[in-house]
């Protein structure tokens, strides 16, 4: 928004302040039910900040997952955009954001019976809020469910997008 100075780093005040006047125990049920809501990209900043609390309560589990998931469909992630290029690039038919096995995938391929995950790395691997076990189990139970449901399944590590060497990857799982 030009003129207003408002920025990501605005944004992440924002949610700080917000964040300062709960509890450790709010915060931790916060993240907990981020966690309970399987792919919420940023649980305690976005739940607090969209009412997903409430959401969660009225709509329970699946009602606040499909809300993130339509939510992140438009509004894909930097990686996410340079994979859908990709995928655009080598003429694939993918769904984004699609609930296989009560998880969402964030790439879909279904001539292929491929999930592409894309891994940023403050996400997939940084310890963001004290979450890091809550999400490295997490990522480990959706590969399992997704493997043993005779997907295959291709995780793209945000190095590889930003050097590269994941397009070659891509390329390897469908061609």
């Amino acid at each position: 928004m030009a003129g207003r100075g408002f920025t990501s780093e605005t944004a992440k005040k924002a949610a700080q302040a917000r964040l300062a006047n709960l509890s450790a125990e709010q915060r931790r049920e916060i993240a907990r039910k981020g966690a309970i809501a399987k792919n919420a990209k940023y649980p305690i900043a976005e739940m607090s900040r969209l009412g997903g609390l409430a959401i969660l309560e009225k709509l329970g589990r699946d009602g606040l997952a499909d809300k993130v998931a339509n939510w992140r469909k438009e509004h894909p992630s930097s990686l996410e955009v340079i994979v859908a290029n990709w995928l655009d690039d080598l003429g694939c038919e993918y769904q984004r954001e699609i609930r296989l096995h009560s998880w969402y995938a964030d790439f879909y391929l279904p001539k292929y019976n491929l999930i592409i995950e894309v891994n940023g790395h403050a996400w997939h691997n940084e310890n963001w809020h004290g979450e890091n076990e809550i999400r490295v189990k997490r990522d480990i139970d959706k590969l399992k469910a997704w493997t043993e449901a005779k997907y295959r399944v291709l995780v793209l590590a945000e190095a590889e997008i930003k050097n590269g060497s994941a397009f070659e990857k891509l390329k390897g799982a469908i061609l």
